[in-house]
């Protein structure tokens, strides 16, 4: 039954007649029975009616503008003082109101105009809320005034709501409530007013209070109150937008407006969940290419390095580069870049590479064996020119069939001068 309650509440907010302004809001009420013994609340749906009037206005609508509240009405008389006891509350709420089942539940307080500002009625009221733990948040000033009560407001019940919302006429000035002298809450924000306050006239808050708390007329037939333990609740909903009715009559005509409007809830569900499911999938796919490009790169990018990357130089082609003293006429810098201690003049042993670049022996031999046959500053490839072609020729073989395996001619650079004195002079690099 509460999830009908929501799909009836749906279906109100849902509706396409849109005649009720912010400023004329409507109440919708519903019956509810209490059990003290068991602290069961039945609704009785087939007797939820619908109030409308021009006299109905918003004084300050907090958040009922974006959430549909459901409040228990309780009667309150004009909380024009705090000295109200808990026996007197009671009294005026059928005895029940502290039973468990009852207290916590969200309350709309009603309020008789009169004797006190109504910014007096909203304080004295938060103070007895939270002094007696009511949970009251929002108030319903009714008018003290009995004039005009002439068809004040209207009940309709839902198979009469389709010819029910038309635009209200216009109020006097006089019923404004932003022209009554006691009303100043007129600007008020929520850091100032808590609660959702609304003004109903005389007639209607006088209905709800002398309601019939004996027994309620359904389309069932009279529910009775029958045990002390049993008493009635008012379950009050403002709402702001009209309803689309179907023509059908009685309670069932709700139910299935209702279901029409969970078919289109369910099939945003299943969309929703199929869109999850769709970008799960994507992303899935997205980061499986993105694992495969990167292990594509990085077996390409070693394969470059390998491609590209000088084979160091044989140990004997190292020691027949020359090992002179250094001097500055000679030496194009004046320390060593792997090192970078500083050479002294006519004193440091350095060896000097073709292109005219001296290192510390140990630190360039160690270079040339076993990182790079290039100069440390310059680049320059330390390599023969016959075995430079021989190398080059080598990788050419390899890059033209990466797919198979090649058979690369190993080149013995170590045979190729075990029996030779230093090496031939090479190519002069440029200065």
């Amino acid at each position: 039954m509460v999830v009908l309650e929501w799909l009836i509440l749906l279906t109100i907010v849902c509706s396409l007649v849109d005649s009720q302004s912010t400023e004329n809001p409507q109440f919708w009420q519903l019956p509810i029975l209490f059990n003290a013994s068991t602290a069961n609340l039945v609704p009785i749906h087939a007797a939820a009616r619908l109030a409308r009037s021009p006299d109905f206005q918003v004084v300050f609508a907090s958040n009922d503008l974006k959430i549909q509240y459901k409040r228990i009405l309780v009667i309150l008389d004009d909380t024009c003082t705090k000295n109200i006891s808990l026996l007197t509350l009671e009294k005026w709420n059928q005895g029940h109101l502290m039973d468990p089942g009852v207290q916590d539940l969200p309350k709309m307080a009603l309020v008789l105009r009169g004797n006190c500002t109504w910014k007096g009625k909203l304080d004295n009221l938060m103070t007895l809320s939270s002094q007696f733990n009511l949970n009251i948040d929002s108030m319903l000033i009714y008018d003290n005034d009995t004039r005009n009560l002439s068809d004040p407001f209207t009940m309709v019940s839902s198979s009469d709501a389709a010819s029910y919302f038309i635009n209200p006429p216009g109020l006097s000035a006089d019923r404004n409530v932003s022209n009554m002298p006691d009303n100043d809450l007129v600007g008020a924000t929520n850091a100032t007013v808590p609660i959702a306050i609304y003004f109903a006239p005389f007639a209607y808050g006088n209905y709800l209070i002398n309601c019939n708390k004996s027994s309620v007329l359904s389309n069932a037939g009279q529910v009775a109150l029958d045990t002390p333990q049993t008493s009635m609740f008012y379950q009050m909903v403002p709402l702001f937008t009209g309803i689309q009715w179907q023509n059908a009559p009685g309670y069932e005509n709700l139910w299935t407006t209702s279901r029409g409007y969970l078919a289109y809830v369910i099939a945003l569900v299943l969309l929703f969940l199929i869109a999850i499911v769709l970008l799960r999938w994507w992303r899935v796919r997205k980061l499986t290419d993105v694992v495969q490009q990167q292990e594509q790169y990085h077996q390409t990018y070693i394969m470059h390095q390998r491609t590209h990357e000088p084979d160091p130089l044989p140990i004997d082609v190292i020691q027949g580069i020359l090992v002179v003293t250094f001097t500055a006429d000679r030496v194009k810098n004046a320390s060593c870049a792997i090192c970078l201690d500083d050479f002294v003049e006519n004193k440091s042993a350095v060896r000097l590479l073709p292109c005219n670049h001296g290192f510390c022996v140990n630190c360039i031999d160690q270079w040339l064996s076993q990182k790079s046959c290039l100069c440390p500053i310059c680049k320059y490839d330390c390599l023969p020119e016959e075995l430079r072609q021989q190398r080059d020729q080598s990788r050419r073989l390899q890059s033209t069939t990466p797919d198979q395996p090649q058979e690369v001619t190993v080149v013995n650079m170590t045979s190729l001068h075990s029996d030779t004195s230093p090496p031939q002079p090479v190519s002069t690099p440029p200065q």
